[in-house]
Parts: structure tokens; sequence; C-alpha cells
């Protein structure tokens, strides 16, 4: 339990005592975890092991070790388990959920481990399977019988007699055994087809992985699993169409970042005895798919200029690693483009698109351009930015905003400033204003603002 002093600027740190119903203070605490460090920021999940795992405070993870021990009436139970046709296994006990969610920090987080896993240990060996199918989620069950379901975990050696414990929210129950079955008994699955994708090198975001095993008992019997073992640096992990079945022999890899990525395969028979069948690699290559350019609006007044970049995408929408060289041009409106993506708009204005090209892909920007002496800009931050340009005597605006009330103004303005006395003509609404779907929004209003001497005046339609 932790709390943010205001006094000391410092996060502290508690255990609370069950029996007495007291908080004691932690003396000791790593400076990691209190200085500048808020509690909103920390995360703190309950082990199997039944330490605490503490993340948030920076790029260290921490471990909390506390003294003494659960009471037996927190513990979960086991009274049977028992091996299922498919290999799998049906753990009957109570308290199977826990006492308790876990972790919280109010609506924001929660560290949820109300469900259980399996503890296999065998000498310094120590093992966990994943459960599903509980017979409930509900904490806080002390006598009523619950249910869970377990597979053994891939390359759990065979014939070996193991201390299982069910591990609810830290606790674990007292220790039952599970022989698994022998190979001499039941003769593992062997590799009739090792494992190969295709393609292996991968120009899209998809590769086809087969494997095929064999079995004393029909190859109908075997699920085959498939398991990355390498892949880049930070990338998403690969997902596959079929894992765990009889069918995902055919699997489709679909990725989320280019690299090289080493798949496993796995061959598991009705008994639970699993086999790795190998590792098969599969290179994923960058292609360009799509560019973007920067600034992808822009307004000017006739005669300025701006300084266009573009940047490659693959598939997965990253940065090209080497970037290819772009053509520019000016697809539409008036202006030009140099080579290097300098635009220079001309003396009138106009809405010039500028095309940024590498091959038969595109990217474009938009750039809108008033006539002298008018600026285009936006008021406020609205969401959507805006843009106005001129043509044949008529201004464009487009723009977006929250309102034009009080002191929270939000829209497209386009504007001069005047040295002295001054005549402005408009016909405003020309156009009514419309809302991107159609519609026309209660608040959308057009209309002419000016000032003088730091004081506004409006019109407003």
């Amino acid at each position: 339990m932790t709390e943010f002093d205001n006094t000391s600027n410092a996060e502290q740190w508690f255990t609370y005592h069950e029996a007495t119903n007291a908080l004691t203070r932690l003396t000791n605490v790593p400076s990691g975890l209190t200085n500048n460090v808020t509690s909103f920021y920390l995360a703190e999940a309950a082990l199997p092991t039944g330490q605490i795992l503490i993340t948030g405070a920076g790029n260290t993870a921490y471990l909390f070790t506390p003294d003494g021990g659960p009471r037996a009436s927190w513990l979960p139970t086991i009274s049977s388990v028992a091996q299922n046709s498919d290999g799998s296994y049906t753990l009957t006990g109570t308290q199977l959920t826990g006492l308790s969610e876990g972790g919280v920090y109010g609506d924001d987080r929660q560290e949820s481990t109300n469900f259980p896993i399996v503890q296999l240990t065998a000498g310094s060996n120590v093992y966990y399977a994943k459960t599903y199918n509980p017979s409930t989620t509900a904490i806080g069950i002390e006598s009523a019988p619950e249910t869970v379901n377990f597979k053994l975990p891939l390359g759990l050696p065979a014939g070996t007699t193991y201390s299982l414990k069910v591990v609810a929210s830290g606790i674990a129950s007292a220790p039952t055994t599970l022989t698994t079955p022998s190979a001499a008994v039941d003769a593992p699955p062997t590799v009739a087809k090792p494992p190969s994708a295709s393609p292996a090198t991968v120009s899209g975001t998809t590769a086809a992985l087969s494997i095929l095993g064999a079995d004393h008992s029909g190859e109908s019997t075997l699920t085959y699993t498939w398991t990355t073992v390498s892949s880049p640096a930070g990338a998403p992990t690969p997902s596959f169409s079929a894992n765990g079945t009889n069918a995902a022999k055919n699997d489709t890899v679909t990725f989320h970042a280019a690299g090289t990525y080493g798949f496993q395969a796995w061959l598991v028979d009705a008994s639970g005895i699993s086999v790795a069948a190998g590792v098969v690699k599969v290179t994923v290559n960058q292609v360009l798919s799509s560019i973007r350019v920067s600034p992808g609006l822009t307004n000017l007044t006739a005669g300025q200029t701006q300084q266009l970049s573009a940047t490659g995408y693959d598939q997965f929408g990253n940065p090209l690693a080497t970037q290819p060289a772009f053509t520019w041009s000016v697809s539409s409106g008036s202006g030009t483009v140099s080579s290097s993506g300098l635009f220079r708009s001309s003396t009138a204005g106009s809405l010039a698109t500028v095309i940024a090209a590498a091959g038969s892909t595109r990217g474009s920007a938009k750039i809108g351009v008033v006539d002298f002496p008018w600026t285009s800009t936006d008021v406020g931050g609205p969401g959507l930015a805006g843009v106005a340009y001129d043509s044949a005597g008529t201004t464009t605006l487009t723009g977006s905003g929250g309102d034009i009330w009080g002191q929270s103004d939000q829209f497209h303005f386009d504007y001069q400033t005047l040295g002295g006395s001054g005549t402005i003509v408009a016909k405003v609404g020309a156009t009514p204003v419309k809302a991107t779907d159609g519609t026309t929004p209660d608040v959308a209003k057009e209309g002419l603002i000016w000032s003088f001497a730091n004081r506004w005046a409006t019109a407003i339609k």
C-alpha cells in the first residue's frame, strides 16, 4: 500500500497486518520507489511466488518479498486433478479464484490476478500452466467446489512426477502430485514433415506456415502450436490464424512490423506429451506503401514559400529505414515546387495540391493561397485545421471549431491590417455553412470581425 506525502514530496510504502488491523511504514525502500514517484503511475501485481511485482517507476521493475505467510483459511485447495481425453486436465478445488481481485488504483488501473495458475515443480525446475474454462470468476468463494482446466506447458518432460500447486493472487495451495505420461508407455509424436514457410521472404504482411506430425493414435489426434522464438527488438508479436488445434498444421502468420522472425513448431498428442518439431525463419522486408507530405495543410499569402518534406512508410505504417528519392510536382492550382520540395506560390491566390511521388506511390499536401495583403490562419486551436484561398474574386474558407463566443473562440480567419482608413466590401454566406456530414450545425457561423484601438467589433451571421 502506498501514499504520496506532500510534506516530504516522496512516496511512502506500508504493509497491512490483518491480525492487528494496522499499517506499518516500510523503511529502506529503494529511492526509485520514493523520489518523484506518485501512486498514480505505479502498478503492483501479485506473482505466483507470493511476491509483488512493482512497475511504473522509470525503467526499473522491483520485487517486494513479504515476511510471514497467508492464513491457512486463505489458501486454495485441491480435491482432484483428472486428465481428459484431449490431454488436458480438470482441477477441482475451492477458492481457486482467490479472496481478492489483486492490485488496484481507483478506476484508473486494475492488476487483477484472481485467476488460478498451476505450478509444477520437479527438483529445482518450476513450470507454470495457464488455466482456462473456470467454473466461476467470482472471488471469496470459501467452500463451494470450483473447477478449471489446464494443459501441460510445451516442452514439459514426460514421465516425471511433479509437485502441483494452484495459485490465486499470489497465494498457493498445499501441494499434490501429478505424474505426466511416460514416453515408454505412450510413444511421443514424431515429425513427418518439418516446418516450412511460404514465402520465406515476405513483401506483404502474412506468410503460410506448415508442419505435419505422426502419432500411433493417428495424425488427427495431434494438435499443433506455433510460438515466436525470435523477433526484431520492439516489434509486436505476430498473430496466428489458428493455434493449439489440428488445423494449425497449415497456419497463417500475420506480421505487424518488418524484420526477421523465428517460429517454433510443437506437436502435442492426446496425452499432452509435446515435441519440439523445429524452427523456421521468415524475413519480412519493408515495402513502400504510402507517402506522407509535411506539413499536409498550409496557408500562405501570394508570393510566399513553404518548404515541404516527404516520408515513405512501409506496409505496417512505419517509416522506411532507407527513404526513396521523391519527385515533386504541382497537380492542381498555381505555384511551383522545386526538386527539394520548396513550394513557391504565385502572385494570385489559389488552392494548390503538391505531390511527392516515388514510383507509383504518391502523397500530397494542400496549400491555400490568399491574395496579398490578406493572411489566413486558425484561431483558438480547433481540432481540424482550416484553409482559405482566393480565386476569381471569391475567398473560400474551410475550418472548424467549437464556437465563436465569449473567450473560447475557435474558427478559421482570413484578415488584413489597415494602416489608416479603408473599406472592406464582402458578401458573407454565399455558400451555407455545412458540417462534414452535410448537416448545418446549430453553432455554425460566418461573418466579419474588425478591430480598432484594441477593441473588437463583430458581425456574425
